[in-house]
């Protein structure tokens, strides 16, 4: 568990039921989901960072499935390459960060990856493999789930539309967090019909024209540290139609202040509990 936020997770321990039990890959054939666009201002979801990191190793397929068993919307995932092209699901392009192993991502191929055992720098018992793109979306297809891409590296954008496309995935099932105009530039062409993010963060001299010119050039949503979000801007964003998403947040107080202001999402590590919280904020009162 590698987020300094985690100790925060022991105030939302009285209400996470810890015996989520996952399923792994569902092997019957489940129909294509339809993704319905959120309209800005509506209600927030709650976004699965890593997964579901406080019950399994994060970035990896039980992370991801429990993510979804739990109610998340959707759950964001790290993305790199590997050296023979295939995209794989891990935060750190150094093996040594977070496994016992060592070596660069984009130095092994896929096959010297599944040797490796995700998060087992912390944990040596682990079992789980770093899992591929490819097999993450397939289980995000069987919860009839979302995904939001963290992109750690340019270039990867036509790679990443032709899974979509081999498995016949909507891209609208998916959100693109794009750190630089490269990226997002990619991502408006590959992947027209995803949700393209903003994550570069907000200028100091934002206004209504530079919200209208994001719009206008296929951003849908702005992808925000929740501490640098300016006063007004939930609103302006709001009324140009773009969405704010907001990360990472694993504590009660902190949760109802962003949903009374209007976020439209909150990566947290805690989905179950924003979950929780999500539903007694809707519940009439």
């Amino acid at each position: 568990m590698s987020k300094k936020g985690r100790v925060l997770v022991a105030g939302a321990a009285a209400v996470i039921a810890c015996s989520v039990q996952t399923t792994g890959l569902a092997t019957t054939p489940t129909p294509a989901i339809t993704v319905a666009r959120r309209t800005a201002g509506g209600n927030c979801i709650a976004i699965g960072h890593r997964g579901n990191p406080v019950m399994f190793t994060e970035n990896t397929l039980p992370a991801i499935e429990s993510a979804f068993a739990v109610g998340a919307a959707m759950v964001e995932i790290d993305i790199y390459l590997t050296r023979d092209g295939v995209p794989v699901i891990i935060h750190d392009d150094d093996l040594r960060l977070t496994t016992s192993a060592s070596g660069k991502i984009a130095d092994m191929t896929l096959e010297q990856l599944k040797s490796v055992k995700a998060g087992s720098l912390r944990d040596e018992t682990v079992t789980d493999s770093i899992p591929t793109l490819e097999e993450a979306l397939l289980l995000a297809r069987t919860r009839r789930g979302r995904v939001l891409l963290d992109i750690k590296r340019d270039g990867m954008a036509p790679t990443i539309a032709a899974i979509f496309a081999k498995h016949g995935l909507p891209q609208e099932m998916a959100a693109v967090g794009t750190w630089n105009e490269i990226q997002a530039a990619e991502y408006l062409k590959h992947m027209p019909r995803a949700q393209i993010l903003n994550t570069q963060g907000i200028p100091a001299n934002w206004g209504p024209d530079y919200l209208a010119a994001q719009r206008n050039r296929g951003i849908a949503a702005f992808e925000l540290w929740w501490e640098s979000i300016p006063e007004g801007f939930i609103e302006a964003a709001h009324a140009q139609g773009l969405l704010v998403y907001v990360y990472t947040v694993n504590d009660a107080p902190t949760m109802r202040k962003l949903i009374a202001q209007g976020v439209d999402g909150i990566e947290t590590d805690v989905p179950e509990f924003l979950v929780h919280l999500l539903r007694e904020h809707s519940s009439p009162h």
